[in-house]
């Protein structure tokens, strides 16, 4: 499942990457998520941020979330991935990280429902940032 930035005609590289993800806690299945992202791009930053639909319900404060997600990603052993904390919007993230992709992990069509709503209202703060999404299936197990 990807967009306009499609990967299906073959393996397309970009420069910096973004992946946002709440990871509370981080998973097997983040980790999966981010290195098929590094993989796509010379530099990912992985966001560890807050998800408003989920404030409220983490086990995890924000900061304990950066620290485990640095740890996990850490042991990956990638010198192309950088994990970085932030509370602010995503595209204002996006714009200051200077990425040229978005990257977005989605088990099932819910996810994909709810992704593409949340990428129309970021498109109302910046024009065409959906069009820089690739959505990256979660592997099945």
């Amino acid at each position: 499942m990807t967009n306009d930035l499609s990967l299906s005609a073959g393996v397309r590289r970009f420069r910096r990457g973004l992946l946002p993800l709440s990871a509370d806690p981080v998973t097997n299945g983040h980790l999966n998520l981010i290195e098929r992202a590094a993989n796509l791009c010379d530099e990912l930053v992985v966001l560890a941020c807050e998800n408003d639909s989920k404030r409220g319900k983490y086990l995890f404060d924000r900061v304990t979330r950066y620290k485990l997600l640095e740890r996990a990603v850490r042991r990956l052993g990638r010198s192309n991935i950088t994990v970085r904390d932030s509370d602010q919007l995503l595209v204002d993230e996006f714009l200051k990280e200077g990425a040229d992709v978005l990257f977005r992990g989605i088990r099932d069509d819910k996810d994909r429902e709810e992704e593409t709503r949340q990428m129309r209202y970021h498109d109302l703060i910046l024009p065409s940032f959906a069009n820089k999404v690739v959505y990256l299936e979660a592997e099945p197990h």
